[in-house]
């Protein structure tokens, strides 16, 4: 099992300027990417080191209500709304998680359909589970230690091997 706070499948797109872009597919590059600093500032930071942490790992779906999913292996670190840590492991369907962009909790509104909804302050966790095997990378971020997915889920980093927080 491909163990750490970061194990994302080579197909799941991080958030970038230039749009989804695959984590596999950025081995070497430097690009920036949407993170949330400890002061909660929405800031591009920019990839430290993506590192192939293992060819094959057992990866799990988390398919969200926004209709977006991402893959990633079980011990992956995401956040609750209240931006606490948890290991996709310990995610259940029903579950919220820390938004790139959302309604404020409780706040009232309506969906294209015209459905009345209010907003749970996250995005709701529809189905989770095992979906086969994927190679595996680790995100770096050369500052910071969180970032999102494009799907709009935030998730931890590896921890900065230097430089500062913002």
């Amino acid at each position: 099992m491909a163990r750490g706070p970061c194990v994302l499948a080579s197909d799941a797109p991080l958030l970038a300027p230039e749009g989804p872009l695959p984590v596999g597919k950025l081995v070497g590059k430097t690009v920036p990417v949407l993170g949330r600093g400890p002061n909660g500032r929405l800031r591009f930071h920019l990839v430290g080191e993506i590192r192939l942490v293992a060819e094959s790992a057992p990866v799990w779906k988390v398919a969200l209500e926004n209709g977006r999913f991402f893959r990633a292996g079980s011990e992956q670190v995401v956040f609750d709304p209240e931006e606490k840590p948890v290991r996709l492991s310990d995610v259940r369907p029903g579950a919220d998680l820390f938004p790139a962009y959302a309604y404020p909790r409780g706040y009232r509104y309506r969906t294209d359909e015209g459905e009345e909804k209010i907003s749970t302050g996250g995005i709701r966790v529809v189905e989770i589970g095992p979906d086969g095997s994927a190679p595996v990378y680790a995100v770096r971020l050369r500052t910071g230690d969180r970032f999102f997915l494009d799907c709009g889920i935030l998730c931890a980093a590896e921890p900065p091997s230097g430089g500062h927080e913002e």
